[in-house]
């Protein structure tokens, strides 16, 4: 997965997140791959590929924004005389853009049947019913 496709789904052509970018993948390609079947990820077909590719690149992005999203610095309040500022509040604190289910559900056919315990624990959002 290229940092690039991370930063075009999370709408973010900055390079200075780039290593930021790189932690959430190393943090969470590894749960994404291991709850897809193996012989999904063995599949030498390039389409299937594709689409694992994609829908794990969806998982990061989201994770990457969720994150960004909970910045201190996001969550301050501002009051100028009778004007008040108030940080963006989300339906879904854990999925604010909500490419984290996006991502889940594009890779819902190849997933391992008992795979939600570990994903679930660690991109905090379950897989699509």
């Amino acid at each position: 997965m290229l940092v690039a496709d991370v930063q075009a789904r999370a709408n973010v052509h900055d390079s200075a997140y780039e290593a930021e970018i790189d932690d959430v993948i190393a943090r969470l390609l590894p749960v994404v791959s291991y709850a897809i079947r193996p012989e999904a990820l063995a599949s030498g077909e390039s389409g299937l590929a594709a689409t694992l590719d994609d829908g794990a690149a969806d998982i990061v992005a989201g994770a990457f924004l969720a994150q960004h999203y909970r910045r201190p610095e996001l969550l301050v309040s501002l009051m100028v005389g009778d004007l008040q500022l108030f940080p963006r509040r989300f339906d879904d604190p854990v999925d604010p853009s909500g490419l984290v289910m996006q991502g889940w559900s594009k890779l819902k056919a190849w997933l391992r049947p008992d795979a939600s315990s570990p994903v679930l624990a660690a991109s905090g959002k379950g897989i699509p019913a």
